[in-house]
């Protein structure tokens, strides 16, 4: 059987809600736990906040992950 760092080693993953409460952690633990991992895609898209400004996925990614 093979271990989680096994399974991923040169995959392709894709993640969903990426910039949500289980994304974060859910991509910070990729970026450091499994290093062998060949590419992460991240589908985030853009949001409307209260005050009626329009964040663009990418102001969004820039914001909450750099």
């Amino acid at each position: 059987m093979n271990t989680i760092s096994e399974f991923f080693q040169n995959k392709t993953v894709l993640i969903t809600g990426a910039t949500g409460f289980l994304g974060k952690p859910v991509v910070a633990k990729i970026l450091t736990d499994l290093p062998d991992v060949k590419r992460i895609y991240l589908l985030v898209r853009s949001r409307t906040n209260p005050n009626g400004k329009v964040s663009s996925a990418a102001d969004r990614l820039e914001d909450e992950f750099f």
